[in-house]
């Protein structure tokens, strides 16, 4: 007997399974990690980044927000892969991977900042010169008696949110600069603080 007979086959419209047609399908979402320096995540910046969309390379120029950090990500509506048969695209995810110098972290919206300071300026407190991620150098004033690793905290010049008008925090975090080797005169000095119990 021939399929056309089949009762199955008919209640199918006689087409069989292999031309069911199928409902449009949505393209593919991207992901796309893409390097920002610390000053880029602060001000905002554009971008042309180049994404591979159904096998071919397109350029796109992308407006980055300010305060895109770690974990945050911004969606561009039908910039993902083309649909296999005629649905609408996907869409284009970017996520930040922070481009960071040694002396800084972010924690969130905040940012560590590692500072250099000499043992004298610890044991008796002084002013340092602090470049925040703004690019704006402000005077920081060191406690006598600070200690190594401790957090200074100047608030508002850390990385400002996506939304609304927050800001996070700048921490300086101290480092007490140790001298491998001393002078004739700074061994004395220091030879005589030991013996007042220093």
């Amino acid at each position: 007997s021939s399929m056309g007979g089949n009762p199955f086959f008919n209640s199918m419209g006689g087409n069989g399974f292999g031309q069911q047609k199928q409902p449009p399908m949505k393209g593919k979402d991207i992901a796309y990690e893409l390097p920002l320096t610390l000053h880029e995540i602060i001000k905002g910046t554009k971008k042309t980044i180049s994404i591979n969309q159904g096998g071919t390379a397109k350029a796109i120029e992308v407006k980055i927000p300010k305060g895109l950090a770690r974990g945050k990500k911004i969606r561009l509506a039908g910039k993902g892969d083309m649909s296999p048969n005629g649905g609408p695209p996907g869409n284009l995810y970017i996520r930040s991977a922070p481009i960071l110098t040694k002396d800084y972290t972010i924690e969130g919206n905040d940012v560590l900042h590692s500072k250099q300071i000499l043992l004298s300026q610890a044991l008796l407190g002084g002013t340092v010169e602090v470049l925040t991620p703004h690019g704006t150098t402000i005077n920081l004033k060191v406690p006598a008696g600070t200690n190594a690793k401790a957090k200074m905290r100047i608030p508002g010049h850390g990385i400002p949110q996506m939304k609304g008008n927050g800001c996070g925090d700048l921490f300086v975090v101290i480092n007490i600069s140790i001298p491998k080797k001393l002078t004739e005169k700074q061994k004395e000095l220091i030879q005589q603080l030991e013996k007042t119990g220093l």
